[in-house]
C-alpha cells in the first residue's frame, strides 16, 4: 500500500469518526459535581469546566477547586466547616494573574506471590518479596501564570515520576476554540485517573507519557473536536531530530442529557515502525449509577532496518468497562474491567483485570480508593498474582 493511499485511508477513517460523533451523541449525567470521567458522568458539564487543560485533567481551576472542597462525606464537611470556617476560604487563585495547585498519590499493595513463579526464582539464586509496600504514584505542584485574559502559562512537574507537562495555552478564542503549545498529555480516550488502566498506560497515554508538540481545537457547545501534532516520543526527553518522526493525535465527542460518544485517533510514525490506534469511548449515567466505556484497536507496522520491503504487521486491541454506584455523598462502589490482546494472530494472548472496590471522599480534598483486583492470564501462563490496594489522593 502506497503511502498516499495510507494517508487517504487514515483521513477517511478520522473524519468518518468526527462525524459519527457529532451524529449520534455523547455522555454524562445529573447532579452537582464534575471532574473525573466517573464523576463528571453524573452530571452533564464538560471537563474544561473544572481544568485548566481544555481537555479536563491536570491542575484545577476555580470552579475545580470548589467540587474538590465539597466532594466529602456530609458529616465531615458541615463538622470541619463548623470547626474551621476559614475552609471556605482556601483559593488556590492567589492572585488575577497566578494560581497554584497539587496532586499527591500514595499507594499501599500486596500482591500474591505465584507459588510455582516463587520456586522458579529461588532455584536461580533471587529472591521475591512478600508483603505490602508503599509506592508514590504522582507528587505534581501546579503552577499557573495568566498575564493575560487569554493567555495561561502552566507548569507541573512530577517529581515523583520525574517527568512534567508545560505549556503555553491561548483559550477563549472564537466558538471556544484554544490553541495549546509545549509539553502535555495527548488528548487520547477517556482521560481516567487510573492510569494503570490498558487504555491509558498499556496504550501510551498515561500520565508520565507527555510528549511534546501543538494542539488546537475548537469546542462549540457541547460538541467539541481536537487535535494534536507531537514529536511521537511518549514520555522520553530527548527532542525530535528526525523530520520523519511524529505523531498525530485527534478527538472528537459531543456531550448532551445523560448520553454520550467519543472517537479518537493516533498514529505515531517512527523510524521502523507505524502505530495506529483508533476507537470510540462513552459514558451513560441515570441517577447514582454512571457507565463508562472504551475500547482502542491498535495496527502496527513493523520495518525491518536491513531490509525496508520487509514488513509485518500486528494488531491488538484493549478496552475498559466501569461502573460507579453512588451510595451517599462522598461514598461510591466502583467496579471495571480491563481487557488487553496485544497480537491477535496468537491464540490465548490475553492480560485483564476485574476489579472492585469503595471510593470515599473522607474530608475535603481528600480521596480514599480501596481496591481488590483479580488478574488473569491465558491459561498457559495462569498465576496466582491478584492485587489488593489502598490508594491515598490529596489534591486541590
Amino acid at each position: 500500500m502506497s503511502n498516499v493511499t495510507r494517508w487517504v485511508n487514515r483521513a477517511f477513517v478520522s473524519a468518518a469518526l468526527a462525524l459519527a460523533v457529532f451524529v449520534v451523541g455523547f455522555a454524562a449525567s445529573a447532579t452537582k459535581v464534575a471532574a473525573r470521567p466517573e464523576l463528571a458522568g453524573y452530571n452533564n458539564r464538560q471537563c474544561w469546566e473544572c481544568h485548566v487543560n481544555p481537555m479536563g485533567g491536570g491542575m484545577r481551576n476555580a470552579k475545580g477547586n470548589e467540587v474538590a472542597r465539597e466532594l466529602s462525606l456530609t458529616v465531615t464537611k458541615e463538622a470541619i466547616k463548623d470547626k474551621y470556617p476559614i475552609v471556605d476560604d482556601f483559593e488556590p487563585e492567589l492572585s488575577e494573574h497566578f494560581a497554584i495547585g497539587g496532586d499527591m498519590r500514595l499507594l499501599w499493595y500486596d500482591q500474591q506471590v505465584d507459588e510455582d513463579m516463587k520456586a522458579q526464582v529461588e532455584a536461580a539464586g533471587g529472591e521475591v518479596d512478600q508483603g505490602g509496600t508503599f509506592y508514590e504514584m504522582q507528587a505534581v505542584f501546579h503552577l499557573l501564570a495568566k498575564p493575560l485574559p487569554m493567555l495561561s502559562f502552566v507548569y507541573s512537574p512530577d517529581v515523583a515520576q520525574d517527568t512534567f507537562e508545560a505549556y503555553g495555552l491561548i483559550h477563549d478564542l472564537p466558538l471556544n476554540s484554544y490553541i495549546k503549545a509545549g509539553r502535555f498529555i495527548l488528548p487520547y480516550g477517556l482521560r481516567m485517573e487510573d492510569h494503570t488502566n490498558f487504555t491509558r498506560d498499556g496504550l501510551g497515554f498515561s500520565q508520565t507519557s507527555q510528549d511534546t508538540g501543538v494542539e488546537v481545537g475548537i469546542r462549540p457547545g457541547p460538541a467539541f473536536v481536537t487535535a494534536a501534532f507531537t514529536n511521537g516520543l511518549l514520555g522520553q526527553n530527548d527532542q525530535d531530530r528526525d523530520e520523519g518522526h511524529y505523531a498525530v493525535t485527534t478527538q472528537a465527542g459531543v456531550r448532551f442529557w445523560k448520553l454520550g460518544l467519543g472517537a479518537s485517533w493516533f498514529h505515531n510514525n517512527r523510524e521502523t515502525f507505524e502505530r495506529d490506534v483508533y476507537g470510540p469511548w462513552g459514558s451513560f449515567g441515570i441517577g447514582p449509577v454512571v457507565l463508562l466505556g472504551e475500547f482502542d484497536t491498535v495496527v502496527q507496522e513493523y520495518v525491518d532496518p536491513e531490509d525496508p520491503t520487509d514488513t509485518t504487521y500486528r494488531r491488538g486491541s484493549a478496552g475498559m468497562a466501569q461502573l460507579d454506584v453512588k451510595i451517599i455523598d462522598g461514598l461510591y462502589f466502583q467496579a471495571s474491567y480491563n481487557h488487553t490482546d496485544p497480537d491477535w494472530e496468537v491464540k490465548d494472548n490475553f492480560y485483564d483485570q476485574t476489579m472492585g472496590g469503595i471510593l470515599i471522599y473522607p474530608m475535603p480534598y481528600m480521596k480514599l480508593l480501596a481496591q481488590y483486583r483479580h488478574i488473569r492470564e491465558a491459561k498457559d501462563v495462569e498465576l496466582d498474582n491478584d492485587l489488593a490496594f489502598i490508594q491515598g489522593h490529596f489534591f486541590f
